[in-house]
């Protein structure tokens, strides 16, 4: 078999470069006087996808069955009730990040996406600044299996290469959930939601992101019946001889100071 050769990394001055592809990042002139930097990618080298970049499920996971309901009934690809986004919103601790991982992992588990990639944004992380959109996208990037030396350095143009893999991805029927954990405010994430509606983006933050025109899922803190029962699950995990695991009724006292964060 001949391999054909691969092209220079540099149309030369001039060049009708239409129906042509060229690797490495050059400069193009529109005739208007103005160069624009072009990345181009030619046929990529890519890695080996990490589509299953999800947490771990979250242990004892109870009390948000409405709450998940709605998550999955937005996330179906074909459903009358689907959303291209969803943003989960509520206080610190109060379970946005573990309802999100397990609707992500039911929606995987269901058949309904190829695969799913995560990234915590850090948006209140007290000891870290949250990720700027730049690392945000490498991230993504990788996760989708774009080699690295196909990341182009600007911004711009990463984003541009992101959103190019996820077209090509639907074009090839592939569908891809990309959850954007912990967003500070929607500026962090617009920029990143998926442009295809066979894909979906679930993003959570303590804030409501109204502007993101997502299907808004507001978590208000468990009451005390469900609260109890998350305790009881969690005791049952760590200490399963502990008789209060069976006891959830002398577990109520205990509710409030005791019941453990669950993200």
């Amino acid at each position: 078999m001949t391999v054909p050769p691969e092209r220079s990394e540099q149309p030369p001055a001039g060049a009708d470069i239409r129906g042509n592809t060229f690797r490495g990042p050059t400069a193009l002139n529109l005739g208007s006087g103005e160069q624009h930097n072009v990345f181009y990618t030619g046929e990529p080298r890519t890695r080996k996808r990490v589509l299953a970049g999800l947490p771990p499920a979250p242990a004892g996971f109870v009390g948000r069955e409405s709450e998940l309901d709605q998550l999955m009934s937005a996330l179906q690809l074909d459903g009358q009730d689907s959303a291209t986004v969803c943003a989960i919103g509520g206080l610190a601790g109060v379970g946005k990040s573990a309802l999100a991982v397990h609707a992500a992992r039911s929606a995987l588990q269901a058949g309904w996406f190829d695969g799913a990639v995560w990234v915590n944004l850090r948006g209140f992380d007290p000891e870290i600044p949250p990720m700027e959109i730049a690392s945000t996208v490498t991230v993504l990037l990788r996760a989708l299996g774009v080699a690295e030396e196909e990341i182009p350095p600007g911004t711009e143009e990463q984003l541009a290469v992101y959103h190019g893999a996820l077209a090509e991805m639907a074009a090839r029927g592939q569908h891809v959930l990309v959850v954007l954990d912990n967003a500070a405010d929607a500026s962090q994430v617009q920029r990143l939601l998926p442009g295809d509606s066979v894909h979906r983006a679930m993003v959570t933050s303590r804030r409501a992101l109204v502007s993101l025109g997502a299907r808004l899922v507001d978590l208000d803190v468990l009451d005390e019946t469900r609260a109890v029962s998350l305790l009881a699950t969690a005791l049952r995990d760590a200490r399963h001889s502990d008789p209060r695991a069976r006891d959830e009724d002398a577990l109520v006292p205990h509710q409030a100071t005791f019941a453990p964060s669950v993200w």
